[in-house]
């Protein structure tokens, strides 16, 4: 899955499960790790960082911001 899937993919799971979404990836993520697909559980886990990063509201400390 390439870059932009993911963040499409956080982007959907944003709109169907609010401030669950990052769970829910998460849960789908050890779902597959329990079935041994450790690549479909490393794409998930990027699309939980791609939902945590698109929920912030504040930059990062030492983060430059426009």
């Amino acid at each position: 899955m390439d870059e932009r899937d993911i963040w499409t993919t956080a982007h959907v799971l944003l709109k169907q499960h609010g401030e669950r979404a990052a769970f829910v990836a998460a849960e789908r993520a050890e779902e597959l790790l329990a079935k041994k697909d450790f690549e479909g559980s490393a794409v998930f886990n990027r699309i939980v960082s791609a939902i945590v990063e698109l929920e912030r509201t504040k930059p990062r400390e030492g983060e430059a911001t426009n």
